[in-house]
């Protein structure tokens, strides 16, 4: 067995743009100068340390900021990484550092930046995560970013490209246009996919799913959907060339993108507190005829603004405007700039809507001349055409965009009889006829009846998973690639530390709380009946009961919940006969040994022994009868080191077993409970597998295994 948490170097931490990453290694022990380009010193009255990178650059660390980034597992919760303590416990009542919290001495051995304070405690860090937060104000403090050893990590995300051949010059929807199928199936992809939209304030996925449930879990593994007055969901149908209150068919028309006329570039819902943050469009049937989506980079107006009228620039950031939006359900207001810029001076959103704002009452007549100036000269930038772009989705394209950033709109349609027409003209070719879609019903709408249909949403939380996916690829984006990298030994006693080094990434790669409960589910989902949704089944999942195992541990698992037990209690419930039909006289030990680095001792206990509890609501019904008290030989066993694989567990275990069987386990075979969907418990279920391994037993042998 192999740590991974044992010295490593520093490899592809300093990295200048896109460039190929830099090689930093370390040598020699108990050197405080281990190499020309790095050194460290304590700083002469021990308050902190003195520290040159490999670049030459000074950095002086104060000796609290070093407390606050511990490691030491008395100063820190195993499970959730809080500290333990209040740095303020280490700050004089004089204003200084106390006499205790000062540095007495520090020492470099490998990566191991060990430091020794006064009061006789010490701390280990990895020096790689200290260099990369100290180089990059933007990376993730050692502290909460995991357990020890995990690759530091960048929170930024990528510099805006510009629209505009004065900035960063050309962008084409082509540049940031990626496929449904590469970026559902490869994490990379997906990452690619999300670091241009942030780059480029748009993107554009082709051929996703026209059922919304597999679509809306698509877009559940980049975002979270956003609840507005609209609802979760809204449509974009385009039915008519009028622009009043109802269309041809008597539908109420509320908003001018449900008619067939042309919209100017605007940003949704500015009217929101909480910024609509990404809007979604995705093509379920689009129009012959005219409706080219238009998209203005309003991060770009808003520089070419400022760089050229910087006076009216600043008009914009400071005069604040009134948006409002009301129906017969909601009154929404707010007040905002147009242009929003942050503490350093940096554009932060741009809020456009000439339907829904209204200007402030202005002290005189000159400050509302210099205002509407600013207005026309900000609107010239964004409809320069240097500025916007112009194309027509496809059906089952999806268009997504930064509605904080992006400007959108687009060109009129012909009207709907009139395309009808055109379409059944005897003398056009096939290809150019319309699309047929034989009285096809999407969402509830009649597809025949409209001559264009957008299925749209708002999402919010992108950069979340942006980090989440660039954390797992970072991990894996050494000097090698992550589908070639291969060790060069055969038996494990001539592995190399490079071997090794390889191993343990690429281990921690596959080995993430997301893709542990994603396997997880996946065998749980086999024991469940046959579906579109789930063809992976086994035939015998019932074994005579009105239940199949999978839908007994949903019941299991949402009486658990709704019982208000903790996320491992739950998660244990779901999970708790995923071995029946592979080992089935030791399923419980099954579903113990899977979760017990992750689970308290006394839940893993619980899993491993819960099959023999549960023989008391039967056993004596078996033919010949057996002692429904069996479960009585475990009775004291659960405070024995050696009970559970080396884990002590506490003396409750047993009755927490007992209660567990008779309020959960035995009463799910009810084919009329209202279940939970499995896809609620997702969150759950990621939030166990993620925890550090071993959490509650520091020293347990198994902790850190990569390979054997």
């Amino acid at each position: 067995m192999f740590s991974k948490h044992g010295s490593c170097s520093l490899s592809n931490v300093f990295r200048r743009g896109i460039g190929r990453p830099q090689l930093h290694r370390f040598h020699g022990a108990n050197n405080v100068n281990v190499s020309p380009s790095i050194s460290v010193n304590v700083e002469t009255e021990g308050r902190g340390i003195e520290l040159y990178d490999p670049e030459g650059r000074k950095h002086m660390i104060h000796s609290i900021w070093l407390r606050e980034r511990t490691n030491n597992a008395e100063k820190i919760h195993a499970e959730s990484r809080q500290r333990l303590f209040d740095v303020s416990d280490y700050v004089s009542s004089d204003g200084d550092i106390a006499s205790g919290s000062r540095i007495s001495d520090v020492s470099l051995t490998g990566s191991d930046l060990s430091v020794e304070y006064a009061d006789g405690s010490s701390d280990c860090f990895d020096l790689k995560c200290i260099l990369a937060e100290l180089q990059d104000p933007n990376t993730l403090p050692t502290f909460i970013s995991g357990k020890r050893g995990a690759f530091p990590m960048s929170l930024s995300t990528p510099k805006p490209h510009l629209w505009g051949s004065d900035l960063s010059g050309h962008f084409s929807i082509d540049m940031a246009t990626h496929e449904h199928d590469e970026i559902v199936n490869s994490q990379g992809k997906m990452a690619d996919f999300l670091n241009d939209l942030f780059r480029y304030g748009t993107a554009l996925v082709k051929g996703t799913p026209t059922d919304r449930d597999v679509y809306e879990r698509f877009l559940l593994k980049f975002g979270l959907l956003r609840d507005t007055n609209w609802g979760k969901w809204f449509q974009v149908m385009a039915t008519s060339n009028k622009a009043d209150s109802e269309s041809d068919d008597g539908v109420s028309v509320a908003d001018a993108a449900f008619t067939n006329l042309g919209i100017p570039f605007h940003t949704d819902g500015p009217y929101n507190r909480n910024p609509l943050q990404h809007q979604l469009l995705q093509c379920i049937k689009q129009s012959k005829q005219g409706g080219e989506s238009q998209l203005s980079d309003g991060f770009a107006a808003a520089r070419a603004l400022q760089l050229h009228y910087p006076k009216q620039f600043d008009i914009l950031t400071k005069t604040k405007l009134r948006f409002r939006y009301y129906d017969d359900n909601v009154d929404m207001f707010t007040v905002r700039p147009m242009i929003v810029t942050d503490d350093g001076g940096a554009i932060n959103s741009v809020y456009y809507s000439g339907r829904v704002d209204a200007s402030p009452s202005f002290e005189n007549i000159e400050k509302a001349t210099e205002f509407y100036y600013a207005k026309k000269l900000f609107t010239e930038h964004i409809n320069e055409a240097t500025r916007q772009i112009s194309f027509k989705l496809e059906e089952n394209d999806m268009l997504i965009f930064d509605n904080c950033r992006v400007l959108h709109g687009r060109s009129a349609f012909q009207d709907v009889e009139k395309e009808k027409q055109t379409a059944s003209n005897p003398v056009e070719s096939p290809s150019e006829k319309d699309h047929t879609t034989n009285n096809q019903v999407v969402d509830g709408v009649k597809l025949d009846s409209v001559s264009r249909f957008l299925r749209g949403c708002y999402m919010d939380s992108i950069d979340i998973r942006l980090r989440k996916y660039n954390r797992v690829l970072s991990a894996t984006s050494r000097s090698y690639s992550t589908t070639t990298a291969r060790v060069g030994f055969v038996q494990l006693d001539e592995c190399t530390e490079n071997d090794m080094e390889i191993i343990s990434d690429l281990y921690s790669t596959a080995t993430t709380g997301e893709k542990l409960a994603e396997r997880s589910l996946a065998l749980l989902k086999m024991l469940g009946s046959g579906s579109i949704d789930n063809p992976c089944h086994v035939d015998d999942g019932h074994l005579g009961a009105n239940v199949d195992l999978l839908e007994h541990g949903l019941q299991t698992a949402t009486r658990a919940f709704r019982d208000g037990q903790e996320d491992e209690v739950v998660v244990a419930a779901l999970l708790h006969d995923i071995g029946e039909l592979l080992s089935p006289s030791n399923h419980g030990e099954f579903a113990a040994s899977l979760l017990r680095p992750f689970v308290s001792p006394k839940v893993s206990w619980m899993l491993q022994h819960h099959e023999v509890f549960q023989m008391y609501y039967y056993n004596h019904k078996m033919n010949p009868p057996g002692d429904r008290n069996i479960r009585e030989v475990y009775k004291g066993t659960e405070d024995g080191k050696s009970t559970c694989a080396g884990v002590t567990v506490p003396g409750e275990s047993y009755q927490f077993t007992v209660d567990f069987c008779e309020k959960y386990d035995q009463k799910s075979f009810d084919p009329n409970y209202s279940s939970m969907d499995i896809k609620e418990f997702e969150p759950l279920v990621t939030r166990v597998f993620s925890r550090d391994a071993y959490w509650h037993t520091p020293n347990h042998p198994k902790k850190g295994a990569v390979t054997g």
